[in-house]
């Protein structure tokens, strides 16, 4: 039998994985890492120790990667009636697998940091900006965007950042130069994606690069 623990709150995932490795008593329990599962395979661990009998596997990171997990999909009737427990904990998984891997499990829980005010996500990236960290302020760029948020907040943020610094005359690490022409490019670009001409989350990426 089996039990998938998953998600991005590692604390909370950490403390009910050991809470439910506890929970089999003195049945022995031993760690698994990704590298172990995938060289030794999962049938080495559906096998009860024909001496000290079953046994408690906790796998940790294992099926993250897609290719683990369809290696684990294709033993799910095996590893649903194996007399070991085996339990999974993971930072991420993909929802067809967590559906499939759902109809043979003793359980799957999921444990889900709130997510990050979206303001304040936009102005730390305004904020490396404004300090020209170039590698921080493109990571923060990219991430908000897989996250979902929208180029045009980003830009709209930044460019009042810019305005606020050219009104106040305090540059940082720019010249007044740079920031007029980084305040230019931007309105174009933002004219130029809204025309159809170019992919304004690339053009964010490719004005945080060349700027910085």
């Amino acid at each position: 039998m089996f039990w998938i623990l998953h998600g991005n709150d590692f604390e909370k995932r950490k403390k009910a994985t050991d809470e439910l490795a506890r929970f089999f008593g003195d049945i022995p329990r031993h760690a698994v890492d990704e590298l172990s599962f995938v060289s030794q395979g999962i049938g080495d661990f559906l096998q009860p120790d024909l001496f000290s009998g079953p046994k408690v596997f906790v796998f940790f990171g294992a099926l993250e990667k897609a290719d683990n997990q369809e290696i684990f999909l294709e033993k799910l009737k095996d590893a649903k009636d194996s007399e070991n427990k085996l339990i999974f904990s993971d930072a991420k998984l993909l929802a067809e697998f967590t559906k499939r891997a759902g109809k043979h499990a003793e359980e799957i829980r999921e444990f889900k940091l709130p997510p990050k005010p979206r303001d304040s996500a936009n102005f730390v990236f305004v904020n490396y900006f404004a300090a020209r960290k170039k590698k921080e302020a493109w990571a923060s760029l990219v991430e908000l965007t897989a996250e979902g948020e929208a180029p045009e907040a980003l830009s709209g943020a930044l460019f009042w950042k810019i305005k606020t610094m050219l009104a106040s005359r305090r540059y940082g690490p720019f010249t007044e130069l740079e920031l007029k022409k980084i305040s230019s490019k931007m309105v174009d670009n933002y004219h130029r994606a809204h025309s159809g001409l170019l992919d304004f989350r690339v053009a964010m990426e490719e004005m945080v690069l060349e700027s910085l």
